[in-house]
């Protein structure tokens, strides 16, 4: 979700109704590098801040990550539009997660 900041928030809804949101904070433009890892992300993904601020969201990626939807996000974040998707992502053991 791209916002007037220059910046873009991707990750999901809580896992537990008492957790808060695991989220990035992305600069919204190319190559959308990771700018903070809530706590939440950082457990979902087995990610530490430290491994994922200041890279680009790319790595994040894998063989099941839909190269149409990395388009329109990027068209989105480029142009401050809002847009909600589902992209597959990998977490830091391989596993795929899916990221809404």
């Amino acid at each position: 979700l791209a916002s007037s900041s220059g910046t873009a928030q991707l990750g999901g809804p809580p896992v537990h109704d008492s957790e808060p949101a695991s989220q990035l904070l992305v600069d919204a433009t190319s190559p959308f590098t990771i700018l903070h890892a809530s706590p939440a992300w950082c457990r979902l993904t087995g990610y530490t801040a430290a491994m994922a601020v200041g890279r680009p969201i790319a790595f994040l990626h894998g063989p099941l990550t839909c190269s149409e939807t990395l388009t329109a996000l990027g068209v989105a974040m480029q142009y401050g539009k809002p847009l909600r998707v589902m992209l597959v992502s990998y977490t830091a053991n391989g596993e795929p997660y899916l990221n809404c």
